[in-house]
C-alpha cells in the first residue's frame, strides 16, 4: 500500500502540468482556540494570531505550502458550566510556535492570472483542502499570588514531558483571486497533536504531596472542594489522559504572487 502510494505521488508531481507553477508569499491574521482538559470558552479564550505563509503552486490543483505561526492559547475552569471543572479550578496560559508544510488540493481550477481573452474562463475562486505535519513548540504558565510561573519544570503531575511536540495540521479554506498580483484566502486551520500538556493537565494529581515541593504542591492542585475519599484531591483524577490537545486557528491571508503574468494563461488545458 505504501509502495502504491508514493508511485501515485510521485508520478503526479513529476507529471507535465506540474512544470508550469507559480509561488505565493504571504500574512495570516485571525484568531487561535484551544480544545484540551482545561476549559476554553471561544468569547473569553479567543486571541489574535499572525503568521506568514510561501506556497509554491504546481498547477490549478495542487500546491505545497509552508506556514509559520505565532499564537497564545488559554483555559480557565472558573469560565466551566461543568462542577467537576468549576471545581479543578486550573488555568493557564501558553505561547505557541508552530512550523507547518502541507500538501494543498484545489477543488475547483484555480487560475493565478486574469484570462487573456473575453473568450477564456475566468476561474478566480476554490475551496480547498491541506494536510500535512507540523511542529510545534509551546510553554504553558499559570499565575498564583500575582506571580506567573512556568509549569513544566514544576512537574504538577509527576510526569517529565517536551515543550516540543508534532502535529498533524488540517486546513479547510477559500481561495479568491484579487488580481494578477493579489490573492485572498479564508481558512479554519485545526492541529491534532501528539501531546496532552499544552495546559499542563494529563492525568491525576500526584499521590504523595509531601514529595513535592510548595510552589508544585500549590499550582497542581488548586481544587475549591476536596474530592478524594481521603479528605484531599490527591491521587485523584485531574484530566483526561486518553485525548490529545488541540488547537485551531481561524483568519485571512493575503498572499503575493511573485512572478508576473506571462501573458499566456498557464492552466488553459486548450492551448
Amino acid at each position: 500500500m505504501k509502495k502504491a502510494l508514493l508511485i501515485v505521488f510521485i508520478t503526479i508531481f513529476s507529471s507535465p502540468a506540474f512544470s508550469q507553477k507559480y509561488e505565493e508569499v504571504g500574512l495570516f491574521f485571525g484568531g487561535s482556540y484551544f480544545i484540551g482538559d482545561v476549559y476554553s470558552s471561544v468569547s473569553k479564550n479567543t486571541h489574535l494570531t499572525y503568521g506568514v505563509n510561501y506556497r509554491k503552486n504546481f498547477n490549478s490543483r495542487w500546491a505545497l505550502n509552508f506556514l509559520l505561526r505565532q499564537a497564545k492559547i488559554t483555559g480557565e475552569d472558573v469560565n466551566s458550566s461543568m462542577a467537576f471543572e468549576q471545581q479543578r479550578n486550573l488555568s493557564f496560559q501558553s505561547n505557541v510556535a508552530d512550523l507547518s508544510a502541507l500538501i494543498e488540493f484545489n477543488f475547483l481550477d484555480f487560475k493565478p492570472y486574469s484570462p487573456q481573452s473575453f473568450f477564456q474562463l475566468s476561474d478566480v475562486f476554490t475551496p480547498y483542502l491541506g494536510i500535512g505535519i507540523s511542529v510545534v513548540r509551546f510553554n504553558p504558565k499559570a499565575s498564583l499570588a500575582g506571580n506567573l510561573y512556568e509549569l513544566q519544570p514544576l512537574q504538577t503531575e509527576g510526569v517529565e514531558y517536551s515543550k516540543v511536540t508534532v502535529a498533524f495540521p488540517i486546513v479547510l479554506g477559500f481561495k479568491f483571486r484579487l488580481s494578477d498580483r493579489f490573492l485572498l484566502g479564508i481558512a479554519g486551520e485545526l492541529r491534532i497533536t501528539a501531546t496532552d500538556y499544552l495546559d499542563d493537565v494529563s492525568t491525576r494529581y500526584p499521590s504523595d504531596p509531601d514529595l513535592l515541593a510548595k510552589t508544585t504542591r500549590d499550582m497542581s492542585n488548586r481544587s475549591l472542594q476536596a474530592q478524594g475519599v481521603g479528605g484531599d484531591s490527591w491521587g485523584t483524577q485531574r484530566g483526561d489522559e486518553y485525548d490529545n490537545d488541540w488547537f485551531s486557528y481561524l483568519g485571512f491571508t493575503f498572499t503575493y504572487n511573485l512572478r508576473k503574468n506571462p501573458g499566456s494563461c498557464h492552466f488553459n488545458t486548450r492551448k
